[in-house]
């Protein structure tokens, strides 16, 4: 059964596509079987280069594309949001077209990375009904995270990369959004901080957004985890904070790994745990404001109000990244940026399987995303 041919708004179809990095034989691949003649699709490239076709073909692109149909009527190009469905996920989040675009590339890595590591999620460590704190003292003993704080001063980046080291032991690729990979003009949006993809299909990766400071990227990865031992996979987006029973435990998982109960107890015996001093107990802490404020309002230090003025300012406040921050984040040189963002146990498979002969060094210099000539400055 046909329909007769409607008209859509190709330039915006076109602009969805540029995001994505597809161009029409693509699409008609897409929508289209192995048996489709080339004579049909060349028809159907060529109604689309027209702007109008038949609507099931324009819902099988929208399916593909993940977008509601309405967004190739548009008399506009809008970047309004988009929903990534998590597997396992109930709840739905807003993400603009950038963010979608992103975490297709980090699902696409995913695919990569399985082609040489076949570890897949499989048990459910523990149960949101599991004492959080308890929990937490558990993971900080085995990763020994007090003695390395305590051997000597440490920086924000040192802690980030020591947890991430740690985590990455666990069957996890952690990376930061890397801007300039296959075409991203821009990082996540401000309101996504983190997520982690997590089923039984390809590898368990999870992913931070770089442009938030060291302390809250630090928060939003031990968050994650979180979220792996429970089995439940979830985004860290500024307007799920705290909202759900989930995100709570998680959000107290995370917390209290840096933050034992017994140094909170000192603290609040020295008259010290305010939100005057919210600046300080971060540096000394390593955690996020956000997951201060969040706390003081559970043990009732700060009133309601206090609670809702930060998270209104939340994305204006000073959780911005200095530009000292971002120099320490491997600014400065586009290789030095990329190593440091990418997951060290992703850089250490593909080298090894270069090494191994098992690929060459076009195909590695593909799987990280550079030219030939820089692959020796990646090999771990």
């Amino acid at each position: 059964m046909t329909t007769e041919p409607i008209n859509f708004n190709k330039e915006n179809l076109l602009k969805y596509l540029a995001f994505f990095d597809l161009d029409l034989d693509e699409i008609v691949k897409q929508i289209t079987t192995e048996k489709t003649k080339e004579e049909k699709k060349e028809k159907i490239k060529q109604s689309l280069n027209n702007g109008k076709i038949e609507i099931n073909f324009l819902n099988k692109i929208a399916n593909f594309l993940k977008i509601d149909i309405c967004q190739l009527f548009f008399k506009e190009f809008k970047e309004t949001p988009l929903v990534l469905k998590f597997k396992n996920k109930n709840s739905q989040i807003p993400l603009t077209i950038n963010d979608n675009h992103i975490l297709r590339y980090y699902q696409n890595i995913r695919e990569d990375i399985a082609i040489f590591d076949n570890s897949t999620f499989s048990n459910f460590k523990n149960k949101i009904e599991d004492n959080v704190i308890e929990v937490a003292k558990e993971y900080r003993n085995q990763f020994q995270l007090e003695g390395f704080i305590q051997k000597k001063k440490r920086s924000e980046n040192e802690v980030f990369n020591f947890l991430r080291q740690k985590i990455e032991e666990h069957e996890i690729y952690v990376f930061k959004n890397n801007k300039g990979d296959r075409g991203q003009k821009k990082g996540l949006s401000k309101n996504l901080q983190g997520c982690i993809f997590l089923d039984n299909e390809f590898p368990t990766l999870i992913l931070i957004n770089n442009d938030y400071p060291q302390t809250a990227q630090i928060s939003t990865l031990l968050h994650e985890y979180a979220h792996y031992l429970l089995g439940i996979p979830e985004i860290e987006a500024t307007e799920n904070f705290n909202k759900t029973e989930i995100e709570k435990w998680c959000n107290r998982f995370a917390y209290h790994l840096m933050m034992p109960i017994e140094k909170e107890d000192q603290e609040i015996k020295e008259n010290s745990f305010n939100l005057n001093r919210i600046d300080l107990l971060s540096q000394k802490y390593f955690i996020s404001k956000a997951s201060f404020v969040v706390r003081f309002k559970e043990l009732k230090i700060i009133t309601q109000k206090d609670y809702s003025n930060f998270f209104q300012q939340y994305s204006n406040f000073d959780e911005t990244p200095t530009k000292k921050e971002k120099k320490i984040n491997g600014g400065g040189n586009f290789h030095n940026t990329k190593k440091e963002r990418m997951s060290k146990k992703f850089l250490s498979l593909i080298s090894n399987s270069l090494l191994e002969g098992k690929i060459n060094r076009g195909e590695f210099a593909k799987y990280i995303g550079i030219k030939d000539q820089k692959v020796k400055e990646y090999l771990q």
